[in-house]
This record gives structure tokens, sequence and C-alpha cells, in this order.
């Protein structure tokens, strides 16, 4: 389907596939808007994973892992043929926190290093990054916003540059939030890999790399929210570490994730994992273990082989449908839930700009007195009317929400599954609910 346009009968196929839409627990509305949080599953994936678990009640667990082990395998090969890498730089986890982490403390800090942030950093990748600083002297920089709202990737070379100007010898990791969870927009994480890798070469020439052979700046990209959403091609990204979660866009179980790791760095006794087991290492000698020459090496030895078969299957689906045709008709389906709010005179859409705008649509809403209503309100009298959607609060993105003096926005996030009709009925829902507080 990679030239596939949504006709009426891909819509209902897709719809079709996604027993959710049509469960007797949908009521009112029954409009589900809640893709940023866990999307509703395709049949394929709860096949998947209901069908092993039955399996594996029968035959046991090791003898099921076994005959199941080429299904297994592929799960890295569909991974590595959506990201367009090799399946052994793929490292399976229980989520994109997991993933972000492992990549994040791997790395050989040292005091004088130096983390550059956006304004939209999530809060579990800053708390981390405050972690690290409790315990190293390193320096987090926070890169401004430009002018349309995203990263601004002026600012960032300019940072860079400043290192290279002044010849200082240190390790710098650029984490980059490619989808704010509180917002539509989407960070140029293209333009940022080039940049990154220029600056890179330019370090290596003067001689000034750290460590000899490694990149003195690493790109870490959180996907969380991008992937599934968009085309992700990590050769074009040009990152060094990308993080996903299985449940968001890309229609996973909960509790799945996995972590890309550029094979320019693996193998290369540069990267030291916060944990290993004879998953991710083999035991050599007494005192002597050698850790996988592959991403395998932030993997642990337990997990649930049916929700990472899932996981499987939905890749396998986005792939089935099209990444591009899956981002066109998502962005389609956002802008036209953006102009329909913005008709709202009680609600404010409160999405960044960006050049680029994802399926997140974020939003404040007033009565017509011009009294704020909490998002947590307005997410409850929307549920009562039988619309999925959740709330994205400060704590989640701190320092962009408390520059632009929010404390929370509602947040409906489109999925391909969703169709026009049911943005104008939301809107409409919206619009009665507001008219009666």
């Amino acid at each position: 389907m990679a030239t596939m346009c949504w006709s009426a009968e891909d819509i209902a196929r897709a719809r079709s596939d996604t027993p959710g839409l049509h469960s007797s627990h949908r009521r009112g509305a029954g409009i589900h808007l809640n893709a940023a949080g866990s999307s509703l599953l395709p049949s394929t994936v709860t096949d998947t994973v209901v069908s092993y678990l039955r399996e594996e009640a029968l035959r046991g667990g090791y003898e099921t892992a076994d005959a199941h082990e080429a299904e297994i395998s592929d799960v890295y090969e569909a991974i590595g043929e959506m990201l367009h890498c090799e399946s052994s730089e793929v490292a399976l986890s229980e989520s994109a926190t997991v993933s972000w982490d492992s990549a994040f403390f791997s790395l050989p800090w040292a005091d004088g290093d130096r983390v550059c942030i956006g304004k939209a950093e999530y809060a579990s990748n800053a708390i981390a990054i405050l972690n690290l600083k409790q315990r190293k002297n390193i320096e987090v920089v926070e890169i401004a916003d430009d002018s349309s709202g995203q990263f601004d990737l002026s600012a960032l070379s300019a940072a860079l540059q400043d290192d290279l100007t002044a010849k200082r010898r240190r390790m710098t990791v650029v984490s980059m939030t490619h989808v704010p969870t509180n917002g539509g927009l989407i960070n140029d994480a293209e333009w940022c890999g080039r940049i990154i890798e220029e600056h890179n070469a330019r370090v290596a020439a003067a001689g000034l790399c750290r460590v000899d052979g490694i990149d003195s700046t690493i790109f870490l990209l959180d996907a969380c929210q991008s992937c599934g959403q968009i085309d992700l091609d990590v050769r074009r990204l040009k990152c060094h570490f990308l993080s996903v979660t299985g449940r968001k866009y890309l229609r996973a179980p909960r509790g799945t994730g996995f972590l890309y790791v550029t094979k320019r760095l693996l193998n290369r006794g540069f990267l030291n994992p916060m944990y290993a087991d004879l998953r991710s290492a083999s035991w050599l000698g007494k005192d002597q273990f050698e850790l996988a020459s592959t991403a395998k090496c932030f993997e642990l030895w337990e997990s649930s082989i049916a929700c990472r078969l899932g996981l499987g299957a939905a890749v396998r689906y986005a792939l089935q449908i099209g990444l591009p045709n899956a981002e066109k008709r998502i962005q389609a389906l956002a802008s036209l839930l953006r102009g329909q709010l913005r008709e709202l005179p009680t609600v404010t859409v409160r999405d960044k700009g960006g050049a680029r705008q994802g399926g997140i649509v974020s939003f404040t809403c007033q009565s017509a007195a011009g009294k704020a209503i909490p998002a947590d309100r307005v997410k409850s009298m929307l549920s009562e009317r039988g619309v999925d959607v959740s709330v994205s609060s400060a704590a989640s993105t701190l320092i962009d929400m408390r520059e632009r003096g929010i404390d929370a926005v509602v947040r409906a996030s489109v999925h391909y599954y969703n169709t026009e009709e049911e943005m104008t009925l939301f809107v409409g829902v919206l619009r009665d609910v507001l008219e009666n507080v």
C-alpha cells in the first residue's frame, strides 16, 4: 500500500480492523481521540497476543518460545524495515522511557559534559538528566524555540560551534523530543541530524574528539509520539539513538517499546549499559564478561514474549498501511480538527506553530462568561458524552507550559482510523458541553 490514497473503502477497512471502534463499551458519540495516549489495537495485534498466551498455557513458557523463535526474530526484522536500519541495531524494551534511559545512562559521562534540551523536553527525560546532574558536574543547556515554536536549530548550531571555537574536548548529548506530548508541532529532526553530523566531522578534523573514533556530539531522539504517525528513516535522521513506545501511534500492546542504536557506537567499548545479564552479555570467566556486539546489549532476559510478538504484528500492520500514507491522513484529520476548534469562541487551540504539525491537537476552554474551565473537567464531561481525550499537564512539559502560563491542556489526538465526520461530531459535542457549564 505504499502509494495508497485513502478511499472510503480503505478507511472502512482500517475501522473494521479496529474492534475498539465498535465495542459495546462505546456509548454516546463513541469517538476515540487518544492515540497519543494509547491507540486502539488492530485485530491482528490482539489475536497475536491472545493466541500466544493460549499456546503458552498449554505448552509451557520455554517450549512455546522455542516454537516461535522465527517469529520473535521477525520482530527485529520488522522494526529494522520500518526504521531503515539493520535488525542488529534494534533492542526491545518495555517503554520509550526505558529505551531512552538505557541509552542516556550508557554513555561515558564525565564532569564538564553537556546536555542540550528543548523547551518541550518531556518530564521523564528531564528527570533523568537532573538525576545525572546530581552525580556528575554536567552542564544542561536549554535551547530556545525559534519563531515558529520549534527547537531552534540555529541556536543549537551556535552552541556546538562555541565548543569548537573554544577547543573544548567534551561530550555533548542533544536530546530532542520529536513530537512534544502537549501539542502538535513536529521538530525538524532531520535537519538537526545533519547539523550534528557536520559538527562532528569538524570536531574530528580538529582532533578534539573526547574518544578517538567516536562522535563528540550524540543525537538522542525521543520518537515516542512520532513513531507510527510519521515515516521515520534513521538514515536521514542521522541520530545515534531513537527511543519508541508501542502503545501510542504504533498501535502495539502496552508494556512494549524499542531502542535504535547506531552500529557506529556498538561494540566499540564506548557504551556501558546500566544493566547486564545473560541476555545482554556472556560470562567468559570468573572475573570476565563480554557485552553482546549488537543492540541486544541493552536487553534483559525476561520479557513478555506475547506482547513483543504483538509489537511485531503492529509494526507489520503499519508497514502494510504505509507510514507515508498514515502520516498524510493523520495530518489532514488534525488540520481539519484545529480549524473547526478555532471557530468555537470559548476554545483556544494551544498547539505551537511549527513548519509541520502532526496528530496531536491541544486546547483550553472557558465558559461563555470568560471563566477558565479546568482541562480535567472538560475531559470528564466529554467522557460522559462518549468522547475519549486526555489531559497534558504542565508537569509533563514544565519549561514550555510554565513559560506560556498554562496549567494543563485538553489533548485530542487523531489516528488514521478516525473520520472527518467524527471531527465534526466531536466539535459539536464540545460546543454543547461548554454551553452548559
